[in-house]
């Protein structure tokens, strides 16, 4: 389930099949996250590093990596 939940984060995020939607995104990378999805965690890490889709937290960015 969690790979399902990643893969519709990217889709959002990267806009394939479906506007971007960077708020919708991060939702999806959380729920995949917490069902243990490396691949969701590093992206939240980077999302909270850079500041986009959610608001730059560099304390938070290094908890995720």
């Amino acid at each position: 389930m969690a790979d399902l939940e990643c893969l519709e984060a990217d889709c959002h995020f990267f806009g394939h099949g479906t506007p971007i939607n960077y708020e919708r995104a991060v939702h999806f990378y959380f729920k995949a996250m917490k069902r243990g999805s490396v691949k969701a965690t590093l992206r939240l890490a980077w999302i909270f590093e850079e500041g986009i889709g959610a608001p730059s937290d560099f304390n938070e960015s290094k908890k995720l990596y």
